[in-house]
């Protein structure tokens, strides 16, 4: 009789493990063809065009995997300072019931659909971008000479021209790789921040008195005493965001569209629309374009960008276990 609680709770555990196990396999299984067909040379290459946009079908995955890299850079690059602000603000020099409504909103914020954030890019669009950065101005509408320039010369031909990408059609959803990176970063702050709130709020309380004690001010204390007693616990946080930020795919597909035809030139111009893997693959899998079945090469393309994907998530957890372990170390030396 006290052996069914062990093995309940093991039956029970082995559930999702069993389930990812599954997963893997199948994901491995589809995947295997692409191998052949159409080849690991062609999947690796900087190209990718649709059957229905061109007629001829070619599935390089490079330009969506540097588009995943890309957005997740912009996301946590914007997510993390945020995220590490609410913590010092929330922990270190609490505000009182601005403290304890910004939890709540944190905890709000965190069960929002994705959907939410893809439909505020029509928002964002037509409320900030297009004034601060477009002039108003939409592409059909537009007044060449106003720039002193000519119908004829317009667009500069040096310019990669890209109809739907912003600044040149902000009236579309499909905006930028940089408005992207902003919903996403929206999507995983209230993920981090209490994390990271927990790891300023698990650093013993001593080691900050006697940083104190010592004359130190709570800008000395947190910068050389809290900081790097929390990066064990702030580096599992940042992983969780960048798993997040790498899978989301209603953002993406409404803001950057589903194909990331070739690497943006130059390469880190967020102004471009690059799709990262998430949308790419979920395209070939359901063959947006067309609302039919898809054919096997695509199927099997789509199904190997979802096992890159995979090995690009192992990587970040691998590397985030190698850091969290490193810094714990560290505290105990």
């Amino acid at each position: 009789m006290r052996a069914w609680p062990t093995a309940l709770s093991l039956g029970l555990g082995l559930i999702p493990v069993a389930m990812f196990v599954a997963m893997v396999g199948m994901l491995v299984s589809k995947a295997l063809p692409a191998l052949s067909e159409p080849g690991l040379g062609e999947l690796f290459s900087s190209s990718f065009s649709s059957q229905y946009s061109t007629g001829v079908a070619v599935y390089g995955l490079l330009p969506a995997m540097f588009g995943t890299v890309l957005i997740t850079l912009i996301a946590i690059g914007i997510a993390l300072p945020v995220s590490l602000a609410m913590a010092v603000l929330s922990s270190e020099f609490p505000l009182g019931g601005v403290g304890r409504a910004m939890r709540v909103v944190l905890g709000a914020l965190s069960g929002i659909p994705a959907i939410v954030y893809a439909l505020l890019a029509v928002v964002f669009v037509n409320q900030f971008m297009i004034p601060k950065f477009a002039g108003g101005f939409t592409f059909d509408h537009f007044d060449p000479t106003a720039v002193g320039a000519t119908a004829e010369t317009w667009p500069p031909s040096d310019v990669p021209w890209n109809a739907g990408a912003f600044p040149w059609d902000p009236t579309g959803l499909n905006n930028s790789t940089l408005l992207a990176g902003v919903l996403i970063a929206l999507l995983i702050i209230p993920f981090m921040a209490p994390l990271i709130d927990d790891a300023f709020r698990n650093v013993p309380a001593a080691a900050k008195e006697a940083s104190l004690a010592l004359g130190a001010n709570r800008w000395h204390t947190l910068r050389h005493v809290t900081l790097p007693m929390a990066l064990a616990g702030i580096v599992p946080a940042v992983a969780l965001g960048t798993l997040k930020g790498m899978g989301d795919t209603m953002i993406v597909i409404f803001v950057v569209g589903w194909e990331a035809q070739a690497i943006p030139d130059p390469p880190f111009d967020v102004l471009e629309r690059t799709a990262p893997l998430p949308a790419a693959g979920a395209n070939l899998l359901g063959s947006f374009q067309a609302q039919d079945a898809c054919k096997e090469a695509a199927c099997s393309s789509g199904y190997f960008s979802a096992v890159f994907l995979l090995i690009l998530a192992l990587v970040v957890v691998v590397v985030a276990g190698v850091l969290q372990a490193r810094l714990r170390r560290r505290l105990t030396q």
